[in-house]
Formats: C-alpha cells, sequence, structure tokens
C-alpha cells in the first residue's frame, strides 16, 4: 500500500509485488518534478498551447500572445486571463495597449478557479498516474493536450459549465 497525498509528481502511492517474508517497496522520484503551461481554450473548441520548464515571465506570455495575434488573422482576439502575477506586469500591459487594435485582455475575479477552464485541464492531467521518472510529468501533460487538439467538443463541453455561461 502506499501514502495517500496530493496528485500529480508528489503522488507515492502505487502498488508492488514482494515474497511473503519480505516487505515490498516502491521506488518514486521524491523530486518535485515542475513544469509550466500555457494554454488558451476557445469556445469554438480551439487549443492553443506551449509547455516548457521553469517559471512564466513577461517575455513568454508576449511571446504566446504574438502567436495567438498571428494565428486570429486580422480577427481580434478576447483574451481572459488569471491573475497570475506576470500577466500586470509593465511590460505585458505595454505590448497590449500597443496592440489592442488586435487584442484584448480583461482578468478573472481573484481566486476563481471555478471560472477559469484551464483549471479543468490541470486537474485531468495530475489525477493521471504518478510520474515514476523524470519527464513523465511532460509526457502526460503534452498526450492530454495532443488528444484535447482533436476533440473540440471536449473543450466546448467545458464552456457548457453553468459558471462559464457568459464566456461561450
Amino acid at each position: 500500500m502506499g501514502a495517500k497525498g496530493p496528485k500529480g509528481s508528489r503522488t507515492r502511492s502505487g502498488r508492488s509485488y514482494a515474497p511473503a517474508i519480505k516487505t515490498p517497496e516502491i521506488r518514486v522520484t521524491h523530486r518535485r518534478e515542475g513544469l509550466s503551461v500555457i494554454s488558451t481554450l476557445t469556445n469554438r473548441g480551439k487549443v492553443r498551447r506551449k509547455v516548457f520548464a521553469g517559471a512564466m515571465n513577461a517575455d513568454i506570455l508576449i511571446d504566446f500572445m504574438k502567436r495567438l495575434v498571428k494565428d486570429a488573422r486580422g480577427k481580434k482576439i478576447f483574451l481572459i486571463l488569471d491573475n497570475l502575477r506576470v500577466h500586470h506586469t509593465k511590460s505585458v500591459k505595454a505590448w497590449l495597449a500597443a496592440c489592442a487594435n488586435q487584442i484584448e485582455a480583461s482578468s478573472l475575479p481573484p481566486y476563481s478557479p471555478a471560472l477559469n477552464p484551464n483549471e479543468m485541464l490541470k486537474a485531468i492531467i495530475t489525477a493521471q498516474a504518478p510520474s515514476r521518472a523524470k519527464g513523465d510529468l511532460k509526457k502526460a501533460t503534452v498526450s492530454h493536450l495532443r488528444r484535447l487538439l482533436n476533440s473540440p467538443q471536449r473543450i466546448m463541453r467545458y464552456f457548457q459549465h453553468p459558471k462559464l455561461h457568459d464566456a461561450a
């Protein structure tokens, strides 16, 4: 039997086998694996994502938003951001002001993960099997995001949640 705990790369539960007179041992990664994901979901089922190591910073966010604008092909983007500190930096605000005719950003209320469809993605990914080796978390994340790219109906269902009705 394994110890119960939080999901994700910190989970240490699992199954094992040992002869009757030996205590079973399960070796798992004890270091927490870090991974950052920035993604957008649309009410039409489209997903855009970037998976990277390290923390989010203004340069990564601006680069991601530039790619969104390029992919929109002239259509204005209405982007809803959660309240990550980097979303409020001077450089991000300046870039958004300079591109106001192409992209408009607004923020969710503070501490409102129930309003963020991306939080549903995190819950699904971290509920999968715990990572046993370096890179397992990234593989699981990329694999799940690829499946989402091919199932727009699933993304559209996220927006049918009563709290997200206005975003749809």
